[in-house]
């Protein structure tokens, strides 16, 4: 510059780039903040667009839908925390290096989440699954969505793990889906079933033997053969859900009374199988 020395060189520079600077922010900045807006509210679709099925009224936010391996529906009223990531792809655990990479199934592994269903944030949701009428407790008022009610106004925060609210059908798919290869693989299934044997006095229960595997109670004497699966105890209600894998065609049944006898519900399920046999 003509007749500026070193000194002012600098300062013109350093002024130039500060107004530079400053303009650039002004404009940019509202539309980085709607980008990041635009993040937080728009889905992310990986895969064929097709297989997907939003109902207008799900709110889904910025959830991830892999759609390799099935399709994926979200129906009325559903709604997403961020970060929600429904995956039906999966790849071949019993396969390596590339064919493990590439070994993923094209369909089979469908995901519905239903009606009204509460998917938290950072919630990851595999395929193949349904989530229909189950939903995890949260106050008293939902539990008076139980048949049971609330007779003992119980909250569902006083179950350390949550509190998981839905119809015996719903936990007949699930444990049906778990021991008969639709959501296990075989290798992790079975570590699932190996049986740890406990003495134990069964008293006013309808078992011959006493043993646990991974999450499982399980009798290799009942009636009908190994039975694995378990019980438990709620609020005015009991639950006993049980596969029969020994039988021809395997079988799972789950039942709720409202009782305090967990014998009783297990009773139900070993004379439900007996019929369905």
């Amino acid at each position: 510059m003509v007749g500026v020395d070193a000194q002012q060189q600098q300062e013109i520079v350093a002024l130039v780039e500060e107004r530079v600077a400053a303009e650039v922010e002004a404009r940019l900045a509202p539309l980085v903040a709607e980008a990041v807006q635009h993040a937080l509210w728009s889905p992310r679709v990986y895969g064929d667009e097709r297989k997907l099925h939003l109902h207008p009224t799900a709110v889904v936010n910025d959830a991830l839908f892999n759609l390799s391996s099935g399709e994926i529906t979200v129906e009325e009223y559903a709604f997403f925390g961020h970060g929600v990531s429904i995956l039906t792809g999966t790849h071949d655990i019993t396969l390596f290096d590339r064919e493990r990479q590439v070994g993923v199934p094209k369909s089979g592994r469908d995901v519905v989440i239903g009606r009204g269903a509460w998917v938290s944030t950072n919630a990851l949701v595999l395929g193949p699954l349904g989530i229909s009428d189950s939903f995890v407790a949260r106050s008293r008022a939902d539990l008076q969505r139980s048949v049971f009610g609330d007779e003992d106004d119980f909250h569902p925060g006083w179950v350390s793990h949550g509190l998981l609210l839905g119809p015996p059908r719903d936990v007949v798919r699930f444990m049906h889906g778990i021991f008969t290869g639709a959501l296990l693989p075989a290798p992790l299934r079975d570590q699932m079933r190996q049986r740890y044997p406990v003495t134990v006095e069964l008293k006013d229960r309808p078992w011959r033997t006493a043993g646990y595997g991974l999450g499982l109670m399980m009798d290799i004497a009942s009636p009908l053969g190994l039975c694995i699966g378990h019980s438990g105890q709620g609020p005015d209600s009991v639950a006993a859900a049980y596969h029969f894998p020994d039988l021809e065609v395997p079988l799972t049944v789950a039942v709720f009374a409202p009782t305090d006898e967990q014998g009783i519900a297990e009773r139900a399920v070993l004379d439900e199988a007996a019929r369905l046999r």
